[in-house]
């Protein structure tokens, strides 16, 4: 499975991972799990869990966050580049 990208060009785009697991996913740039761009929105929640992907350094592992990732006490994100995780 490919990394889930969550992009747009001119308008927000919006990803929710709700009780899922992403992992085993690679990505040469980006995040290997997803890639948040500057417009996107990301929400974790219901027992998720982002971890065992890969990219290369600098670009998160399991989550490459540049827009607004919202992320649930419930849920993990193994290596995150970028901003940070707000808690919901």
């Amino acid at each position: 499975m490919a990394a889930v990208p969550c992009r747009s060009k001119g308008h927000d785009g919006t990803l929710t991972v709700s009780g899922s697991t992403l992992s085993g996913n690679s990505a040469s740039a980006g995040g290997g799990g997803i890639d948040n761009s500057r417009s996107g929105t990301v929400t974790v929640k219901n027992s998720s869990s982002i971890t065992g992907n890969t990219a290369p350094v600098g670009f998160g592992a399991d989550v490459d966050n540049l827009g607004v990732l919202y992320l649930d006490a419930s849920s993990i994100i193994g290596i995150r580049d970028g901003k940070p995780a707000v808690r919901i």
